[in-house]
């Protein structure tokens, strides 16, 4: 999950890396990227509950999550309120 100011596009130089071995999934955050813009900035809560209807979405039940700044808060969040659906965390630069 990339962070602000950014979209997937930071993360695929690793995402191909992964790929060899992995299924390898980069979203973008509602408005970042290839995604429509909300209506509104969305909180915290409002992103996690966004990356796990991607997950949904994609038929993903428990999935290591790699993040970056922003990215981080969002999937502590999202595991946090659903630690059934994280099987790992790797926090890069994650933000306060």
């Amino acid at each position: 999950m990339h962070g602000i100011g950014v979209s997937s596009r930071y993360f695929e130089p690793l995402a191909d890396a992964l790929a060899h071995d992995y299924r390898v999934f980069v979203p973008d955050l509602p408005g970042w990227g290839r995604s429509p813009k909300p209506a509104r900035a969305l909180s915290l809560v409002e992103l996690a509950d966004a990356l796990l209807e991607f997950m949904d979405s994609e038929g993903l039940t428990r999935v290591p999550l790699v993040t970056n700044s922003l990215g981080s808060q969002i999937a502590v969040e999202l595991a946090l309120r659903h630690p059934d659906r994280v099987g790992a965390l790797v926090l890069v630069g994650p933000t306060v």
